[in-house]
């Protein structure tokens, strides 16, 4: 008996588009900070960085958000996800932008002056065709 697998235009786009997913969301850059193992050296409260929390708005559908501090990349957020991490002492300039945009959105940078033991919680959101942290 000769058995034959037919695979129609639709169900290799799907099989193409599923594995396409499962990678993007097993790539190391998509990983929050959080997820992140690390094993910070205890220190006194008044050493303590600050924490910068970024959430992602589900409004934005499929686009994934781009964080750098201080023009260095930190992070990637995909949908359902978020960064949190810690964050020095100081002034930083956190940049967000869309990491592939197809309706042509501009990041957007916002100033932080960090204080040691604080936490700075933002929502990456659209904003006409920007993408700016509220």
């Amino acid at each position: 008996m000769k058995m034959s697998t037919h695979l129609t235009q639709r169900g290799l786009t799907m099989i193409v588009a599923s594995l396409a997913i499962c990678w993007f969301l097993a790539s190391p850059e998509v990983v929050s900070a959080a997820e992140k193992k690390s094993s910070p050296a205890p220190m006194k409260e008044s050493q303590a960085p600050g924490r910068l929390i970024i959430m992602r708005s589900p409004t934005l559908g499929p686009t994934v958000v781009g964080v750098r501090v201080d023009g260095v990349n930190v992070a990637q957020i995909a949908y359902n996800r978020r960064y949190d991490a810690p964050l020095s002492a100081g002034p930083h300039i956190v940049t967000v932008y869309p990491v592939h945009s197809m309706e042509g959105a501009r990041p957007s940078e916002t100033k932080v002056n960090a204080e040691s033991g604080r936490t700075y919680s933002f929502t990456a959101v659209r904003q006409d065709i920007a993408i700016v942290l509220k």
